[in-house]
């Protein structure tokens, strides 16, 4: 208890708060040390607020830099509109142009350059109301077919400082301008594409014109278009720095590159025959009151185009103002050939050696049942006809039994072969590759109808093709529109060279189907009018009804007119193709497109330096046909009215006087032909005994005066009977076989 006590009270005594000690004199040292601690705190304290300042100002000099750099990032990796704008402000993207290459004929005559005009505009804010008036009376004198109400709204409108006077006005006209009003004039030069020979070749040149998606005018026709890759330059875009309101040089580091002017174009036309052949394809379209005309004139030997009309035609200068399609018709239009059709099957059928020249086939009246239909001849044949007298009389009733003989795969293949229902890559946009049916749509009436035209189509510029490959021997050649590109010194930088696409036919058949066209020429052809004097002529008529438009089956009143031939026919240099669409005042191919063609060949063969083969009467004699037995050996005799022979000089004025045309002996027995003979100085050495089965010369060649002549002759009855389709086509006409 007693030490329970005594803890109480300690623990009393502990909690009594300790009496203040009573005040005692502070000594001076210990004064001294307060102040002392007390000068150390100021400072520091001071230092520390420094630091926190610091600290702060750093902390906020990184978040705003943080933030710059996070605005900055996004401005320029995610939405760049900021810095194109800041671009926009400082620079200028100016483009450098290269001039577009011109456009020659193969004579270097230009057919397409450029030319420097202005665009010319005035400042409507600094024009009055009287202005206004005084230059819209004298405009037209300067600017004619100015649209004058455009400009007066262009010049009233105030809103604007620039008002349009004219896109291609000439130097001459801006001076002019400047004398009509004193105020400012705005003048740019610019480069404006012209043609100088206006409609001459326009389609086949085209144009050239604005796309929506280019910087610069582009090739929207023609050659224009079909070579706008080498003709267009190569434009620059490049940056400049403004400064006010001109700009510098190139800014540095930027992407800057000269320039280049576009390549010149050497073309296969000739403007001479150019010309020629629009004139005279115009003067008989409009003559015989036709829809349209087209003629193609080619190189046999080079598939040159030489010459290509069509009409109507258009002014590539005023293409905005014409009505006329800006499309090449030789390339994209198809016709059904008709009988032009008939040298190409004839040449088919001597190729694979299933006729020759010598065969004969009845001409059944000139009337032949075809299934439920019947086929006529234009120009009927009673009696027998010759395999090259089915070209001269250009006999339905004949070509139908060659394509019998023939066969639809082979006259298929053929038709192939010589470039129908291809393109013939001619190198031009808006070629079409015509129609030729397979295989499997033909049956027998098919095979008959494209013997002479009809059921297939074909374009111009495959006609011409495919007469090249008979005039020239027998290859088909690849059409040439552009000879060379040159650059701006006029170096050649690339040539197109002679394409050979194939061999057709051999080039002993390709002369004999020549002789055939040549008869076609003759009197008693289907086209003396396309005869021409001095130079010997092939060629082929065609007439062909179009089809109707609604109701199916052919028009009797709507019809093409065509002819196809080439001279000279010994030695071919212009091959021609002409179709006449609808014409109304003639519809034959020898009255209507045969005289074209004569017109041309008679003007340019000249000029061209071809020497003449032999002075010929252009004026066609007439004729009667003597009517002969149908015996298959025998050939047909005709004879002027005057009783000479048609061998006679009467007919063929040689270069010498004594010079004779050999006839076609062939068929006559010995004492007949030593008649026709007698009255020439000639030579007679025969052979054999009978009927006359070969001869040396041959027919149609020239002989002299004192010449010899070799006849063989064989009997009658060891004679092999000529081929002939007239069985084959009497016993099952509709059955073709293969």
């Amino acid at each position: 208890m007693k030490n329970s006590g005594q803890q109480n009270k300690a623990s009393q005594n502990r909690r009594k708060p300790r009496a203040r000690s009573k005040a005692r004199p502070v000594s001076a040292n210990h004064g001294s040390r307060h102040d002392a601690r007390k000068s150390n705190t100021a400072p520091r304290k001071l230092a520390n607020l420094q630091l926190n300042v610091v600290a702060t100002l750093t902390n906020l000099f990184v978040i705003g830099l943080l933030i710059f750099l996070a605005r900055a990032f996004h401005l320029q990796m995610i939405n760049d509109s900021f810095v194109k704008k800041l671009k926009q402000q400082r620079t200028a993207l100016v483009t450098d142009s290269g001039t577009r290459g011109n456009i020659f004929d193969r004579n270097a005559q230009v057919l397409a350059q450029n030319v420097k005009s202005y665009k010319v505009q005035l400042d409507p804010t600094q024009l009055d109301d009287e202005e206004i008036k005084h230059l819209l009376t004298h405009l037209p004198t300067i600017f004619p077919g100015i649209e004058l109400d455009k400009v007066e709204a262009r010049l009233r409108n105030k809103a604007r400082r620039e008002a349009l006077i004219s896109k291609n006005a000439s130097y001459q006209q801006y001076e002019k301008l400047k004398k009509l009003t004193k105020k400012f004039i705005g003048l740019t030069a610019t480069l404006k594409r012209i043609y100088p020979k206006g409609k001459l070749a326009g389609p086949f040149l085209g144009f050239v014109s604005l796309y929506k998606d280019h910087l610069n005018s582009a090739g929207r026709a023609g050659i224009e278009q079909a070579y706008d890759w080498a003709l267009s330059g190569h434009d620059v875009l490049y940056e400049t720095q403004k400064n006010g309101r001109k700009y510098t040089a190139p800014v540095s580091g930027a992407l800057y590159k000269r320039s280049s002017d576009g390549r010149s174009i050497m073309t296969t036309i000739d403007m001479r025959l150019q010309q020629i052949t629009e004139a005279y394809l115009s003067e008989q379209v409009e003559d015989m009151g036709a829809k349209q005309g087209v003629a193609v004139v080619m190189d046999p030997h080079t598939g040159d185009i030489l010459a290509v009309a069509q009409v109507p035609t258009y002014d590539p200068n005023k293409y905005n103002t014409s009505h006329t399609s800006y499309q090449n018709i030789f390339i994209s239009s198809q016709v059904e050939p008709g009988s032009t059709m008939k040298p190409f099957l004839i040449a088919a059928a001597l190729n694979e050696n299933l006729i020759n020249v010598n065969s004969r086939f009845p001409g059944m009246g000139g009337t032949i049942k075809l299934g439920r239909f019947q086929v006529k001849d234009s120009h009927k044949v009673e009696d027998d006809m010759s395999t090259l007298e089915i070209i001269k009389f250009s006999s339905n009733i004949g070509a139908i039994q060659v394509a019998q003989l023939l066969g639809k795969n082979t006259f298929y293949s053929y038709l192939k072969n010589f470039g129908f229902g291809d393109l013939t890559n001619i190198g031009l946009y808006g070629e079409i590759e015509g129609k030729v049916y397979e295989l499997k749509k033909w049956n027998p009436v098919n095979l008959a109808t494209m013997s002479y035209g009809y059921g297939l189509n074909v374009t111009p510029i495959q006609m011409t093709q495919a007469l090249c490959a008979i005039a020239n021997g027998g290859q088909l050649i690849m059409p040439r529109v552009v000879k060379a590109l040159t650059n701006e010194q006029g170096e050649i930088q690339e040539e197109f060279p002679v394409r050979v696409v194939r061999r057709v036919i051999s080039e002993k058949v390709a002369k004999r189907v020549v002789r055939g066209m040549e008869m076609v020429v003759e009197p008693g052809g289907t086209a003396p009018a396309a005869r021409i004097n001095g130079y010997r002529v092939a060629g082929k008529t065609g007439t062909t009804r179009k089809v109707k438009k609604e109701g199916g089956g052919y028009s009797k009143t709507k019809k093409a007119a065509s002819f196809m031939g080439f001279a000279p026919a010994n030695n071919p240099r212009l091959v021609i193709y002409i179709n006449i669409d609808e014409p109304k005042k003639e519809t034959y191919g020898g009255k209507v497109a045969a005289p074209i063609f004569a017109k041309i060949v008679s003007e340019a063969l000249p000029f061209m330096g071809v020497p003449p083969d032999e002075t010929i009467r252009a004026k066609p004699l007439r004729r009667k046909r003597r009517r002969v037995n149908n015996t298959k050996h025998q050939v047909m005799l005709t004879k002027t009215l005057d009783n000479n022979p048609w061998w006679s000089k009467d007919r063929f004025l040689t270069r010498a006087s004594e010079d004779m045309v050999i006839p076609d002996l062939k068929g006559y027995d010995l004492p007949t032909a030593l008649q026709k003979l007698n009255q020439y100085d000639l030579e007679v050495k025969i052979k054999g005994s009978g009927v006359i089965v070969s001869q040396s010369p041959e027919s149609g060649e020239l002989l002299e005066s004192h010449g010899k002549i070799e006849l063989t002759l064989v009997r009658p009855s060891l004679l092999r009977r000529p081929v002939s389709g007239a069985a084959l086509i009497q016993e099952d006409l509709l059955n073709g076989d293969d």
